[in-house]
């Protein structure tokens, strides 16, 4: 509709003269009960709704099992359709509808408004309820309070459970009568022309599931298609027309031409993909890859799949392989492939993007979505960002399939995504639009890559929604080179699965694919390698030592990798070999002049910066590089998963047995006959303290923080099993030494005997079990309460502090720093934005923006009281440099 509604027309959305003021003009509107079939269309498309018949889709299958059902028939779903369409319904009042004119004192909100009428007793709540047919509505569930929950679940579509108003309650005045404006009537008409949208939802049938997990997963996708029924390039404003055909048929192009459906991408995959549609021709399966690839197909119970093998043994390819057996087999609707860090998301996502180009090679062929916040990036395009919320791609059309690349929140909407486990973990967690992402996941086969990296506190939330994903008959595969059997008994069977005994866990077999309920199989290992020389050094603290003993190495034609805990710990051994002039020797990155600018890699660079490092990285470490000369480069833990990088030498701090192997992973990682003389064996040197390991700790048993000791790496009894076995194990025989390794730095009774040694041990594994307790409960009280009826108390987010503590465990509290004209970089690169994280900025107010000097090789960013400055070096405080405690992702 054109030019601004009338006194008597309630309206959805409006288009004002000036986009983002509500103040200025209005220049077309929206009716309310359009946009409101708009969104109903949308959420039972998504369930199988079509204009030509009912044809339940995966998704619906995925939510009637959380509600005990195998599928909702159209009866069910035309049900859930009418309360979708009740989801504005608190656009009715009065106060909102004053929005039409540019007097802010008379306006209200439309969610807590809703809220306060349907839960305060008063004369209007009976005319409301009436309105609303509420009686009708509660036949449809097995008790009123089934039906209830559902629809606070429809109104919660914002993001989070909906609350009362926190100041005042109820306003009264919002539902009366006021001239041409009448709230009530107009609550009654959206609700009879949700009926005539639905006439079978009048039908006797099957009633609507009472099981709490179904209405939490209902409000995520209520959340979904209010998203997609507010895009006007799917829905533009109503023309005064019947809506419902128009808003069904928009709906059906919305699903499809998104990929929610995955019909597309269906129809291209014609037949059942094999290791030759995947990878390059003449590539013969590695064993664990061929071991995956004749996994029979899971039921629709769901599956959860484990595979432990290796650094490069080929577990991306299995992955894929697997994704792709199931999707053809209708098993799943998508993948989210999800990885540790952010470096570890944009490697992967490029080799998915080559592998769905082969799995795809004509029509159908989905974009493969990079689910990392600041990038926008479908397959090999990076789109723009506009003012107004608009994205401006390469091609300048928007595609469909880009549409869940977006906006951070709708990642996982796409068809095949590629993300840090950030995102899934979000999905379990009281914060705004954690419903919306996990009824997203459902569709997908959930991919974890390294999920030996989780804390205790992201190991809970992945065991949350590992059992949410496989109670909706979703599928899951985990992958690890160096997986504790404790964590993999907790992972596979749940918290309360039995933990083999120490002889038992170093004795199990390795490699090994396991399937939880099914049991495992041994698969054989890649080709014998050489044995790996272990050293240790005492110069953990001695960065001139440390350079010392890489360019010494360098010298000789060397490639050496230098990977410490910390980025403070990076840039001291990165200042030192500069200040040695290791010259040629340094690992350089091109510069847009032409020059080559000295650098290390870790994970504070701008995005642009960040790519330039990695195939900087890849040029002079990888698999293809010209190996003439010796060379050495200074990084954290950035290079130890993903980045497919080859050392003759792997010079490295003291970490725990896992994160080692996972290092060593970079260490002679191919055959190749052009190493230096005295490389031609591989060699790792282990940098440890000048101390015992006992000294680490100090009489109340607290670490002494040193080089991520303590604090990346809280427990520092598995440290002092790392550094035990160091002592008495001898040269590693990798991959036939992982599991004794791995168990005797993790198992719990191997942690329980070092921990008696010693009062300060004592009192440390004390302090432990008291953090992992801690985290526990933190996770647990973090999670959104899915075990709970919607409408209980209990299920209501956090807000203010609260809220912004739970999203920054898991970086959702970084800031992100947009340039509004692209900055030179220290590389020659301009640069767009810069993120910051959170702990970075703890002491600075949220609202508080900084201060730009920009000269061609730096860049300062200043608050009040404190100064960041970003060049070669990467982002870092001016302030006194204090050992900071935040692993590098």
């Amino acid at each position: 509709m054109l030019n601004a509604p009338g006194p008597a027309d309630c309206w959805g959305k409006l288009q004002h003269q000036i986009p983002g003021d509500r103040t200025s003009p209005v220049i077309a509107w929206h009716p309310l009960v359009d946009h409101c079939a708009d969104v109903a269309a949308c959420l039972v498309a998504l369930l199988g709704w079509r204009s030509d018949g009912f044809s339940p889709t995966l998704l619906n299958r995925r939510l009637a099992r959380l509600g005990g059902l195998e599928v909702l028939d159209a009866i069910q779903v035309a049900r859930l359709g009418v309360l979708t369409g009740l989801h504005d319904i608190g656009k009715c009042n009065r106060g909102f509808q004053a929005k039409r004119n540019a007097d802010q004192t008379r306006w209200a909100g439309h969610v807590a408004e809703a809220i306060d009428l349907l839960e305060t007793a008063c004369p209007l709540r009976k005319d409301f309820l009436v309105a609303l047919d509420l009686v009708a509505l509660i036949r449809w569930g097995a008790d009123p309070s089934t039906v209830c929950g559902l629809v606070l679940a429809s109104i919660s579509h914002h993001g989070r459970p909906a609350e009362p108003s926190k100041k005042g309650g109820l306003r009264v005045s919002l539902w009366q009568t006021d001239g041409d404006c009448n709230p009530m009537a107009e609550v009654a008409n959206l609700s009879a022309a949700t009926k005539r949208w639905f006439p079978q939802a009048s039908m006797p049938g099957v009633l609507l599931p009472e099981k709490p997990a179904f209405a939490h997963s209902f409000a995520g996708l209520v959340q979904l298609a209010d998203w997609l029924g507010s895009d006007r390039s799917f829905f533009d404003y109503g023309d005064g027309s019947d809506r419902w055909p128009l808003a069904l048929a928009a709906a059906e192009r919305a699903v499809h031409g998104i990929g929610l459906d995955a019909a597309l991408a269906h129809s291209g995959l014609d037949h059942a993909p094999t290791f030759t549609d995947l990878c390059d021709s003449g590539y013969a399966p590695r064993p664990m890859q061929q071991a995956v690839a004749e996994l029979a197909l899971p039921t629709q119970l769901g599956s959860l799949t484990l595979v432990e093998d290796e650094t490069g043994a080929g577990k991306t390819e299995a992955a894929l392989l697997h994704f792709a057996k199931l999707f053809h087999a209708g098993c799943v609707d998508g993948l989210y492939f999800a990885l540790p860090t952010r470096t570890a998301a944009l490697q992967i996502q490029q080799r998915v993007t080559d592998m769905v180009a082969r799995l795809w090679p004509g029509l159908g062929r989905p974009g493969v979505v990079c689910a990392v916040p600041g990038y926008l990036r479908v397959s090999e395009e990076d789109g723009k960002r506009l003012p107004g919320f608009q994205v401006l791609w390469p091609d300048q059309q928007r595609d469909p399939q880009r549409w869940a690349a977006e906006h951070p929140k709708r990642f996982l909407a796409g068809t095949v995504v590629v993300g840090t486990i950030d995102q899934v973990l979000l999905s379990a967690l009281a914060v705004d639009h954690s419903h919306l992402r996990a009824a997203c996941l459902l569709r997908h086969l959930l991919v974890v890559d390294e999920v030996h990296a989780s804390d205790t506190y992201m190991g809970a939330l992945l065991s949350e929604v590992l059992e949410r994903h496989r109670l909706a008959g979703g599928h899951a595969l985990l992958l690890s080179a160096t997986l504790g059997s404790a964590a993999a008994a907790t992972l596979l069977g749940g918290r309360r699965a039995a933990v083999p005994d120490l002889a038992q866990a170093s004795a199990q077999p390795y490699p090994l694919l396991s399937v939880a309920g099914q049991g495992t199989t041994m698969v054989p290992a890649l080709a014998h390698k050489p044995p790996v020389t272990m050293e240790q050094r005492v110069y953990l603290d001695d960065a001139s030592e440390i350079a010392r003993l890489a360019l010494d190495a360098a010298r000789t034609g060397a490639r050496v990798l230098v990977l410490r805990n910390t980025v403070t710990g990076c840039l001291a051994v990165q200042l030192e070999l500069e200040r040695q002039d290791g010259g040629s020797l340094l690992w350089r990155v091109p510069a847009a002049d032409g020059n080559l600018v000295p650098a290390a890699h870790h994970a504070r660079f701008a995005r642009e910066d960040r790519e330039h490092l990695d195939r900087g990285i890849e040029t002079f470490f990888g698999k293809h590089a010209d190996r003439r000369g010796g060379l050495v480069c200074c990084a954290t833990q950035t290079v130890q998963q993903s980045l497919d990088l080859d050392a003759d030498l792997l010079i490295t701090d003291l970490c725990p047995m896992d994160v080692l192997l996972q290092r060593i992973g970079r260490l002679h990682r191919h055959r190749r006959n052009d190493r230096s003389a005295g490389f031609t064996a591989p060699r790792c040197v282990v940098l440890i303290p000048d101390q015992e390991p006992a000294d680490l700790l100090d009489p109340r048993g607290r670490p002494r923080l040193r080089h991520g000791l303590g604090s990346v790496y809280e427990d520092l009894s598995i440290i002092a099993a790392t550094w035990d076995t160091l002592r008495h194990h001898g040269p590693f025989r990798i991959p036939a030494d992982n599991r004794p390794l791995v168990e005797a730095a993790t198992h719990p009774t191997a942690l329980k005997l070092w921990r008696e040694l010693d009062e300060r041990w004592i009192k440390h594994a004390n302090q432990q079990a008291a953090i992992g307790i801690q985290h526990r409960q933190q996770a647990n009280g973090s999670r959104s309460r899915w075990d709970l009826p919607f409408d209980h108390p209990d299920t209501r987010f956090p807000s203010g502090d609260l809220d912004r503590r739970i999203s920054t465990r898991l970086g959702d509290g970084d800031r992100r720093i947009e340039f509004a004209v692209p900055v030179p970089g220290p590389f020659g690169k301009r640069i767009s934005a810069l993120t910051v994280p959170a702990w970075m900025l703890r002491d600075v107010p949220a609202d508080e923006s900084p201060k730009m000097e920009v000269d061609k090789h730096r860049l300062r960013l200043r608050y009040c009281e404190l100064s960041l400055q970003y060049d070669r070096l990467g982002l870092r405080r001016e302030d006194k440099e204090r050992e900071d405690d935040h692993a590098d992702a």
